[in-house]
């Protein structure tokens, strides 16, 4: 998907962006790692959203990355 949460995006759009970004990150954990539980602790997420100026949901949409993050731990 390309485009600005808030003009071609709606919220649940980018959250469900967000929630691949999420998963390939704990991918490439779990290749360099050998996952989670191997020595690697979940940390905090932070995010940037690609949006227009008067978005103000933007928590809503990085809740996105963490939803895998919170099936694990």
């Amino acid at each position: 998907m390309a485009g600005k949460v808030g003009r071609e995006l709606t919220v649940e759009e980018g959250y469900q962006v967000a929630r691949n970004v999420g998963l390939n990150c704990l991918a490439t954990v779990k290749r360099h790692d050998g996952g989670p539980g191997q020595g690697h602790a979940g940390g905090e997420t932070a995010g940037m959203v690609h949006c227009t100026e008067d978005f103000k949901d933007q928590p809503k949409v990085i809740n996105g990355a963490q939803s895998p993050n919170r099936s694990l731990w």
